[in-house]
């Protein structure tokens, strides 16, 4: 499921060009419930990682960048899609959006004058998609001294075509567990877990992913620290419910950081 929220900001008022963080923090601070505690405290887990399960797509609309490109404005608004398999999250969101209809983006406030709610469903076995965000894959390595650094991928890596499909089966699991733990109506959902484990663990890395255009690097500030992440038009292939994953949940790594967003532009 996915909300798309029209926001509308002041004309003279411009975001960073790096404003995911502010995006992620307006999440966090409108989310309700429990389910507020379970995202952002403990998250939910599969196959040993930790989820957070959902994702949300840049500010979509016509943009002005400043002279120096360090800041953007949205003089008529713009779009902004936020997605995850875990209705109760969706619902938390917008039952806090609908409560204020205004929204705090880091230091700029916008009006909320429309939310649309979507379910879109894979069907088929190849489907062709285009990035609201870009998609990240990363490995982390360790040098002599035994510290950490990480690798960011490219699409055309085989490395990088693992990574994402291991990552959406993980995601998968995580979705299934929750479910069970819910005890959520099975032949509502788009995770069945009768014989489904069986079915997806032959195929476990069976997602493959086309780049359909020259894929565009993007470098992402986070936190102090720097995210690569690639968008572009692909083609991904696989079982239907593992591509549900990518629709819902988000492609690749850092989805609660506001990558690996996408939409559906077809089938394959």
């Amino acid at each position: 499921m996915r909300l798309n929220i029209c926001l509308k900001f002041s004309p003279t008022e411009g975001f960073p060009i790096h404003y995911h963080y502010w995006l992620q923090s307006a999440i966090y601070h409108v989310m309700e419930g429990n389910i507020a505690d379970q995202v952002h405290t403990q998250g939910f887990e599969g196959d040993g990682r930790i989820f957070r399960l959902f994702t949300f797509s840049k500010l979509l609309g016509r943009y002005e960048l400043s002279k120096d490109k360090k800041y953007i404005r949205f003089p008529e608004g713009a779009n902004w899609i936020v997605s995850s398999p875990i209705d109760d999250i969706l619902g938390s969101i917008a039952g806090g959006l609908l409560k204020q209809l205004a929204l705090r983006i880091g230091g700029i406030s916008a009006e909320i004058t429309g939310i649309q709610v979507s379910h879109p469903n894979v069907l088929s076995e190849t489907i062709r998609v285009r990035t609201l965000s870009p998609v990240v894959a990363y490995s982390t390595m360790f040098r002599g001294d035994g510290s950490k650094y990480t690798v960011y991928l490219q699409p055309g890596e085989p490395e990088f075509r693992r990574i994402v499909a291991e990552n959406l089966q993980k995601k998968w699991e995580g979705i299934r567990t929750w479910n069970q733990a819910e005890k959520k109506d099975e032949s509502a959902s788009s995770y069945p877990m009768n014989n489904a484990s069986d079915h997806l663990e032959g195929e476990r890395r069976s997602v493959n992913l086309h780049m359909l255009n020259n894929p565009k690097m993007h470098i992402l500030e986070y936190k102090g620290g720097i995210i690569k992440g690639y968008s572009g038009m692909m083609e991904l292939s696989g079982p239907p419910e593992l591509l549900q994953v990518a629709i819902d949940a988000g492609l690749g790594s850092k989805n609660a950081q506001g990558c690996g967003c996408l939409e559906v532009m077809g089938r394959g």
